[in-house]
């Protein structure tokens, strides 16, 4: 009876032993498996992240999509996926047209695929393009350079109402900052090449602009929303039409005109030292009773003022550049 037991105490034991390193060995499987599927995971992530790194908010080079976005615990607010699809939009068309293609698609500021038919209008050292939306309002977009000049001095010319009115005055009946929200990164802002390709928010404002119109056409007004952006190599302004009776109500000597999606792109060249691309991009819809055909007639005519306004540009930057030297 005593052996018998001490043979069942041995088989029961080496039962136990057999069955932990069973256990082991299954636990060892699932982890080097779960392992080998965080590292693809992990590798496709990364390709993904390569191709659509453009935008974060801060130091996250991620574009995601509005599902993600709209999640809480992944750090992204519901405007910095829509800024970032506004600079992946005026990204797509500045490329489609320096590609030389005559049609092609590019995306609108939704992420939605828009087919699209270019026409150049002027290629030289000073480009301009009109493009034709199916279904759309069409798409200005003009590109140019200047030389000697810094990112944030180009850019603090464009977005501040004193400078743009000194210098670009013609094109403006009046130039207004109404708000200016936070963002975190205002200190950003002020450097002379700020960092690139993190996409960071410098600023963002809203603007209230009258343009004049040729002839015995009325004003046009625009109230817009207004997002500096640091991108790859230099930086953007997006701006879009917004409603806002309380802020600037619809006057009654103008027609206020919706911006669909507009920008400035601001992007250093490896080609010269102190080379500089401008490109501007503008979706508008005139409004009032201005014909479609009409309104992309008055694009067409704007080539010829084209390089005089970027060299009023760049001798204003300059200017700033030794007026501020001088008074220190």
């Amino acid at each position: 009876m005593a052996r018998w037991w001490s043979r069942a105490l041995v088989d029961a034991t080496r039962s136990d032993a057999q069955r932990r390193r069973r256990h082991v060995a299954q636990e060892s499987f699932y982890d080097a498996r779960s392992e080998a599927s965080e590292e693809r995971g992990s590798c496709a992530a990364s390709r993904s992240l390569r191709r659509r790194e453009v935008f974060s908010e801060p130091n996250v080079a991620r574009f995601v999509s509005p599902k993600k976005a709209s999640n809480p615990r992944n750090g992204l607010s519901t405007e910095v996926l829509e800024v970032s699809q506004r600079l992946e939009s005026l990204l797509s068309i500045r490329n489609l047209c320096h590609s030389g293609k005559t049609s092609g698609t590019a995306i609108d500021k939704e992420g939605k695929s828009m087919n699209i038919q270019v026409e150049t209008l002027m290629r030289s050292e000073a480009q301009m393009w009109l493009c034709h939306v199916e279904k759309g309002v069409d798409i200005g977009c003009s590109s140019c350079c200047v030389h000697g000049v810094t990112v944030a001095e180009v850019s603090e010319a464009l977005q501040n109402p004193q400078q743009r009115l000194q210098w670009d005055g013609a094109n403006f009946r009046a130039f207004e900052q109404l708000t200016v929200e936070p963002t975190g990164h205002e200190d950003d802002a002020d450097d002379a090449d700020p960092p690139g390709g993190t996409g960071r928010l410098l600023q963002q404002d809203i603007i209230y602009c009258v343009m004049p119109a040729p002839g015995m056409l009325t004003d046009r007004e625009v109230l817009q929303k207004r997002w500096r952006v640091s991108m790859e190599e230099g930086e953007a302004l997006i701006m879009e039409s917004i409603t806002d009776h309380l802020l600037r109500p619809e006057s009654p000597k103008h027609i206020r005109a919706q911006t669909r999606l507009s920008g400035y792109l601001l992007r250093r060249t490896g080609e010269a030292e102190g080379r500089l691309e401008i490109t501007a991009i503008s979706q508008t819809d005139l409004g009032g009773s201005i014909p479609a055909w009409v309104q992309s007639q008055g694009r067409r005519l704007a080539k010829n003022k084209l390089a005089p306004w970027a060299k009023k540009l760049e001798d204003h930057c300059r200017a700033m550049r030794f007026s501020g030297a001088d008074s220190q």
